[in-house]
Order: C-alpha cells, then structure tokens, then sequence
C-alpha cells in the first residue's frame, strides 16, 4: 500500500486552520476590550462630588440616551467618558467649556429643619 500523499496537506491546512481561528479569538479580545487576566486593575480613588440640580438632571438625561442606544451607563461611567471628552478638547475650546461652568461653593449644602 502506498501511502495517501495528500495526507500531510490535509494535516497542513487543519494546522493552518487552527492557527487562523487562535489569531481571530486574539482579535477579538482585543477589539471587544477583555483585559488580559495576568494584568493588575487600576486602583479606584473614592470622592464625592456637589452638583446642582439641573446638572444631576443632565446625568439622568444622558443615562437615559445611553439605554435608548442599548447601553447602561452609570453616573460614574458618564462623569468619566466626559472627562474623556475634555482631554481631547483643544485648549481654547476646553477653557469655554470650563468657564461656563456654575461656581459652587465648596462644601455640602445644609438642609433646612
């Protein structure tokens, strides 16, 4: 019997195959974003922040547009992608921006008995 001489090809292209699938999975890790496990998380400072009334309801509005698009966005998630947008502002654009922001006085608000 003589030996079957496609059948290293086919042993070849299984190989490929395989190796094709593991570089897909590897691009889909990295473009959907999963972290690669051995990688240590970034350590969460706690704060607390004082917003006026109609900026609170801005966060709500903007929480609900998100879940309109299909996505659940905490307060925390939109305080952060807005401080995402600003770093990518241009200087002047980002100093108008930031002046036409209400002063608050710093501190918690007392409540009235």
């Amino acid at each position: 019997m003589s030996k079957d001489p496609l059948g290293g090809l086919a042993r070849s292209l299984q190989d490929e195959n395989v190796a094709i699938e593991d570089r897909f999975e590897l691009a889909d890790r990295v473009l959907v974003g999963q972290r690669n496990p051995h990688r240590k998380k970034a350590p969460v400072i706690r704060d607390t922040f004082s917003f006026p009334d109609f900026d609170y309801v801005l966060l709500s509005e903007l929480q609900q547009r998100c879940l309109q698009g299909g996505h659940h966005a905490s307060k925390s998630e939109l305080v952060r992608a807005g401080l995402k947008a600003l770093i990518q502002m241009k200087p002047d654009d980002l100093l108008k921006v930031a002046k036409a922001v209400e002063k608050l006085k710093p501190g918690r608000v007392r409540e009235s008995p």
